[in-house]
């Protein structure tokens, strides 16, 4: 769901979780961080590919759903 504005090619985006992060500087005091929940979760009332085009191609593959219902044409609903 992130992607780099325009103007910042060779830029990169990257997370490593929506909820919680341990942080702690490394030997070169670098800060590392984890994801102890290593993923994303929330509720998404109103998300649709009009209002966030980016969040729904993240769900396409490789995605869990919970506490949504399917349809019968195999897709996940959620609230909305």
């Amino acid at each position: 769901m992130l992607v780099p504005p325009k103007g910042m090619e060779g830029w990169k985006v990257s997370t490593v979780g929506d909820d919680i992060a341990w942080i702690k500087p490394d030997e070169n005091g670098r800060l590392r961080a984890i994801n102890p929940e290593a993923g994303f979760f929330g509720v998404a009332p109103g998300t649709s590919v009009k209002t966030n085009p980016n969040a729904m191609a993240t769900l396409q593959r490789n995605t869990i759903f919970t506490n949504v219902a399917l349809t019968p044409e195999g897709g996940v609903w959620w609230e909305a």
